[in-house]
């Protein structure tokens, strides 16, 4: 019922882990693993190699791009955007798949992610306006965190309807990197859609947070948060 689209960075032992997860969740029927630059081949369990399939990428392209891509071999109802630092301790899509199937107005369900400490993340949040950022970063505990009056869910793990994906036209493609996750659910409150947090499922994230380590990541997450602000406000 599921196609699950995963991009490599030179995340090639993640994903063996990942994909062993994966091994166990029968609803996933075709996992398309993109290479988004030359990287040592991935190791793939013998259960999943008949419903694999590579994309090598000969020049690197963005987060929404890959996926898209990725979405044009999906020929099942459901499509999953998956991060390399996820693992899976319990099968989350029986769940997921009950959140999209008990609402037509749901486009798309994430489950509870939870830190290495199984903390859970604030992977679901209001609209990132200068005044919310200001509010999180100087927040002093997590009530703002865990909340029902969520707009948009973290890009972690995200499970579509495919339909609607189609829908929506998949990402917007200009931004190369961060906020795409808001974008896309920005869009599915715009078309009267809800994105739905599914806390009876949990993933872990071994969070890599490459915007706070790296300024290449850093300059994008800003080019983006920047990008969306005029999208979403100065255009209207």
């Amino acid at each position: 019922m599921v196609t699950v689209s995963i991009v490599s960075h030179n995340h090639g032992d993640m994903i063996t882990c990942l994909l062993g997860d994966l091994e166990r969740c029968p609803e996933v029927g075709k996992i398309i693993l993109t290479y988004n630059r030359l990287e040592k081949e991935i190791t793939v369990p013998n259960k999943l190699q008949s419903i694999v399939k590579i994309i090598r990428n000969t020049n690197e392209k963005g987060f929404g791009a890959n996926h898209n891509s990725a979405f044009e071999d999906c020929r099942t109802p459901y499509f999953c955007v998956l991060n390399p630092d996820i693992r899976i301790e319990k099968n989350p899509f029986p769940d997921l798949l009950n959140t999209l199937q008990g609402d037509d107005i749901v486009f798309v369900a994430s489950p509870l992610i939870l830190s290495a400490d199984g903390v859970p993340e604030d992977s679901f949040r209001r609209f990132p306006t200068p005044w919310q950022l200001l509010k999180r970063k100087f927040s002093v505990n997590n009530a703002d965190k865990i909340n029902t009056n969520y707009q948009w869910l973290a890009g972690m793990f995200l499970l579509f309807d495919a339909d609607k994906y189609k829908q929506l036209n998949g990402f917007d493609e200009d931004f190369y990197m961060y906020c795409e996750d808001v974008d896309i659910c920005m869009r599915v409150n715009q078309l009267g859609g809800l994105v739905k947090l599914t806390s009876s499922a949990s993933v872990i994230h071994n969070a890599q947070r490459m915007s706070r380590k790296n300024m290449q990541h850093m300059l994008w997450h800003v080019q983006s948060m920047v990008r969306l602000w005029r999208k979403y406000f100065i255009r209207r």
